[in-house]
């Protein structure tokens, strides 16, 4: 399905290697955007690379510490003039007592 509004956009999507960041980039590529996939997994991200060659980029970064965050911005910064659309879904989930 086409969605419009991703037409030539520049989108990132951080947790895109499994989950809902990976269903997300598999829904919206058709559309045509340019992406830029974060994920700390690294093998699943050249996974990805492969099988959709039009991703134009892929950050491997801990987004727990601010220094992944400050990879995302340099990749930004050095690649595009803007950002459109951000899907900030990294995280882990962690059981225990409240």
């Amino acid at each position: 399905m086409i969605y419009k509004a991703f037409s030539k956009t520049n989108c990132s999507i951080t947790g895109a290697a499994s989950g809902i960041g990976l269903e997300l980039h598999r829904q919206i590529i058709p559309s045509n955007p340019n992406l830029l996939l974060v994920d700390i997994e690294k093998e699943k991200l050249e996974e990805l690379k492969d099988e959709f060659p039009t991703i134009n980029g892929i950050v491997t970064c801990d987004l727990s510490h601010k220094a992944g965050n400050q990879l995302i911005l340099d990749w930004v910064k050095a690649k595009w003039t803007h950002m459109d659309f951000c899907f900030a879904n990294a995280g882990k989930a962690a059981c225990g007592p409240a």
